[in-house]
């Protein structure tokens, strides 16, 4: 369907300069230009909102038909325009959250600091749109509780478009995407502020790790996706992260029977495996999808990274995840050794698992329900200048290093929200 019919990007606006402050909380100086559009991408499901279901032919099975138009929000960062051309970075926001987190300032420190033109969309189904019919269905239809898994593969197809885009250069016809430079003896001319032969990279945190194990897999555009305090496995990770415990709240009104939920928690897995990082884990280093265009696997490489005694994306999700995939511990790691996984000398130039300490207690985590208070762990990881060095060196080399030169025990940043 994208060779068919190429993405179609249209600017909305942007601002620059000075006028980011309009744009942005703090830290404008931070961010060049921010930028406001849309793109179409092929539509599968039966109508572009919260609720809608997959489109399906006569014969049951899903199809595509027309486009939808997609928002986004594009940054580039201070170091973009004070330096070279930007690398292309996708980011995936979190837990039923938006693509503005982009405009943030975790998120644009990050592309500050690796020197990314950052791309932002919604998560359909899992994103701020979403969370009225799924807490209303929660806390009352039970039996649709799972239906946001509908709308979920429309969220990959527009992930994929924008991948297209940018990596074909759709973006580079307008001026918020070029800057001017004079040539000695020539016409001033316009020139992209993204370098599109470097490597598309992915970062992904909290529900943007998880979602987006499943969407790298696919993606055969994503070569490097960084996977940021998430997981694998959604049934066991919701019941022991503390955003999931609103749903426990209203399921404790319609399903108030303890048993009652757990038989319910055994049985969502099945349908959770369709979007799953789990259930693509092989597809996204290794295998190759048997339907379709090809996922190209081989060459692609992914970081996951974890902040030890995290209450919000439990080690145990990253861990499982670490597992499924085969990657190993890179030396430096504040945990380690970890169970079912080998450790690997930093730098090491491939996939890998490293985690961060922030000196934690992580005993919350031996009862399997949500910890009763929180941290700042969740936070820490993306703001930890080591773990902006490690990304740094992850998109630009494709290497993971050790940023401590010893065991990743480090302080919480200064600033960091619990």
């Amino acid at each position: 369907a994208l060779d068919v019919a190429p993405p179609v990007v249209t600017i909305e606006a942007f601002f620059e300069g000075d006028e980011v402050a309009l744009a942005v909380d703090d830290h404008p100086e931070l961010t060049w230009r921010v930028v406001y559009g849309s793109f179409t991408a092929p539509r599968v499901v039966e109508a572009d909102e919260p609720g809608s279901t997959l489109l399906r032919g006569a014969d049951g099975l899903p199809r595509a038909e027309g486009t939808i138009d997609v928002p986004f929000i594009a940054v580039v960062p201070a170091s973009v325009r004070d330096g070279a051309a930007g690398i292309p970075v996708l980011f995936g926001h979190g837990f039923f959250g938006g693509r503005d987190e982009l405009e943030g300032f975790a998120a644009r420190n990050i592309m500050n600091a690796v020197g990314g033109v950052g791309f932002a969309i919604d998560w359909q189904g899992m994103s701020d749109e979403d969370i009225g019919r799924v807490v209303a269905t929660v806390g009352g239809e039970v039996s649709k509780s799972i239906d946001f898994g509908e709308r979920l593969p429309q969220a990959m197809v527009n992930w994929q478009a924008l991948s297209r885009a940018v990596k074909t250069g759709t973006f580079f016809g307008h001026e918020a995407f070029t800057r001017p430079i004079m040539r000695p003896g020539r016409s001033e001319v316009r020139v992209p502020v993204i370098d599109v032969s470097r490597p598309l990279s992915f970062i992904g945190i909290s529900q943007g790790h998880i979602l987006g194990g499943t969407m790298t897999a696919l993606n055969p555009d994503v070569r490097r996706a960084a996977l940021q305090v998430g997981g694998a496995g959604f049934s066991t990770m919701m019941f022991r992260a503390r955003p999931f415990t609103r749903f426990l709240f209203l399921m404790d009104y319609s399903m108030p029977d303890a048993l009652d939920q757990q038989k319910l928690h055994a049985h969502m897995q099945s349908h959770l495996d369709r979007f799953d990082p789990a259930s693509y884990a092989r597809f996204l280093l290794d295998d190759v999808v048997t339907v379709g265009p090809s996922n190209e696997p081989v060459g692609r490489r992914a970081l996951l990274q974890m902040g030890v005694g995290d209450p919000q994306g439990p080690n145990g999700g990253t861990e499982l995840h670490a597992r499924m995939l085969g990657v190993p511990v890179v030396t430096g790691s504040a945990k380690a050794p970890i169970f079912g996984l080998h450790g690997v000398d930093a730098p090491h130039r491939g996939s890998g698992l490293f985690a961060y300490g922030f000196g934690i207690d992580t005993s919350f985590y031996e009862t399997a329900t949500p910890a009763a208070d929180g941290n700042a762990v969740h936070e820490a990881v993306r703001r930890s200048p080591e773990a902006l060095e490690q990304l740094d060196r992850f998109f630009h080399d494709g290497v993971i290093v050790n940023p401590c030169g010893a065991r990743c025990d480090v302080e919480v940043p200064d600033g960091t929200p619990q």
